[in-house]
């Protein structure tokens, strides 16, 4: 298979490389930042992609204040950055927590 970009579906194109062991998707027309626009993390995943498209944040800030704030967040409103810290120690105890089964 050629190492050129393919459509997917109506918003994503798919390339395969070295022989079918990688697999890349891009969204068409939108170029996702590196960082979120709101927390400075790292944009990795798809979801942070359509979250980015939807709201130009990552998934996490969509899901923390773009979608529970709608009508604000669309006006231009932003969480303070004292808030956006809190958000990221919260998020960061929370994902590094092993969970323990008995």
């Amino acid at each position: 298979m050629p190492e050129t970009w393919q459509t997917l579906d109506a918003n994503r194109e798919i390339k395969i490389l070295h022989e079918g062991k990688l697999v890349v998707i891009k969204l068409k027309g939108i170029i996702v930042p590196l960082f979120c626009g709101v927390c400075n993390t790292p944009m990795r995943t798809l979801e942070d992609g359509l979250s980015f498209r939807k709201h130009e944040c990552c998934h996490w800030c969509a899901l923390e204040w773009a979608d529970s704030e709608f009508y604000d967040w669309e006006n231009g409103w932003r969480p303070t950055k004292e808030k956006i810290q809190e958000v990221l120690e919260t998020r960061k105890s929370t994902i590094l927590k092993p969970i323990l089964f008995t």
